[in-house]
């Protein structure tokens, strides 16, 4: 009887630390999860202050904007930033809202209202 005893309190041993290592994965993911959300929060808070129009932008500099993001279509993943200018054509980075990394380059014809992938 007492080797049945020790087969079942061992059993009980093992699931016990198994509960145990998967509350811990359950709170580190968790804290992971946490943590991502806030950087995005952040980076978030950041793009919409980098995004804001500056007072001394121009109408074409906007209309650029406005065309990308009507190109570009919905997506709250991204955000438009001028890059540069020459004449009508503007330079425009399509950002990640997570990371504000570049996903690509294109440029906005404002006279012709073209928008191409900048190669």
């Amino acid at each position: 009887m007492k080797k049945h005893e020790e087969k079942s309190t061992s059993c009980l041993n093992k699931i016990i630390l198994v509960v145990i290592l998967v509350a811990i994965v359950v709170t580190v993911i968790s804290l992971i999860i946490a943590h991502k959300n806030k950087v995005r929060e952040e980076n978030l808070k950041k793009v919409e202050a980098e995004s804001a129009q500056p007072e001394e932008a121009t109408d074409n500099e906007k209309m650029a904007l406005e065309m990308m993001g009507k190109y570009w279509g919905e997506d709250e993943t991204v955000y438009f930033t001028l890059d540069s200018q020459d004449g009508d054509i503007f330079t425009i980075a399509v950002r990640e809202v997570e990371t504000t990394k570049a996903k690509n380059y294109y440029t906005v014809d404002i006279k012709t209202k073209e928008v191409k992938l900048k190669e």
